[in-house]
């Protein structure tokens, strides 16, 4: 369906946002351990490059093959802390984050959820974000138990999430078929590129402002229409291993009960 009024556009957004409240999202201290876990791997690191395990007479190519890939491997999980450390420094919304880690992932049809090994007992929360070890945000929680909590992923079919462009700040609506992410109702006319950065907006109160979520991937035009077709790639591949942080700070919009 074609749209060629700037009025209708407008309307849809706030149409889309709703759908988002109702569908998407429920109805209804410090990072200390992080910091810790910051410069843990730094210190690990340092140790190792400058204390020999081995009697250098007898270090092979493997052994040190090895040492190599294990340093680098520490130095890339410090990067991706000190990103999560600067998303939560960042946000005014974001104060208290709880380690967990997947125990299960179901992917039944169009479902994409996975259950973590915190609950209601940790602080988590109907509609509280949880990220990876990046900081990008990877889901919302739906139900908990004292011990469990339950994510549907962003890569689930029901999501409608209001995002934007860092850089043109382009307002739009992140959906997905499942297998690609789409942002929907971007304007043929606006500033966006491909390679740019997409963040949560906070529009609806439904999330915090400013998470990043993904990268504009392939973008079209068309002098028939108003609208952009874009796409959108992220980093969303959840692996059982992963380390996940759950913002146990942050109230949905809907169950706020200090909202006017």
């Amino acid at each position: 369906m074609r749209f060629t009024s700037p009025t209708w556009f407008s309307s849809l957004i706030l149409v889309a946002i709703v759908l988002a409240i109702a569908n998407w999202t429920p109805i209804g201290g410090l990072v200390h351990g992080v910091a810790m876990e910051t410069f843990a791997p730094l210190g690990g690191s340092i140790s190792r490059l400058h204390t020999p395990t081995k009697d250098p007479g007898n270090m092979t190519a493997g052994n040190l093959t090895e040492s190599l890939i294990a340093v680098s491997k520490e130095n890339m999980d410090l990067r991706k802390r000190l990103q999560l450390q600067s998303i939560v420094a960042a946000s005014p919304e974001i104060n208290r984050l709880v380690a967990a880690r997947i125990i299960l992932r179901e992917r039944i049809n169009s479902k994409d959820e996975i259950i973590l090994d915190v609950g209601s007992g940790a602080g988590i929360s109907i509609g509280q974000p949880v990220l990876n070890s990046n900081g990008t945000l990877i889901g919302i929680t739906t139900n908990t138990t004292e011990t469990l909590s339950r994510v549907r992923l962003i890569s689930d079919v029901h999501t409608n999430i209001a995002v934007r462009t860092a850089t043109s700040d382009v307002e739009a609506l992140l959906t997905t078929d499942g297998d690609t992410f789409y942002l929907d109702y971007v304007p043929a006319e606006s500033d966006i590129y491909s390679g740019e950065l997409i963040l949560t907006s906070g529009l609806g109160g439904t999330l915090p402002h400013g998470l990043p979520i993904g990268l504009v991937d392939q973008l079209e035009r068309s002098e028939n229409s108003l609208l952009a077709s874009v796409t959108m790639i992220t980093e969303n591949t959840v692996q059982p291993s992963d380390n996940l942080f759950v913002v146990i700070d942050f109230v949905p919009w809907s169950q706020n009960s200090n909202r006017p």
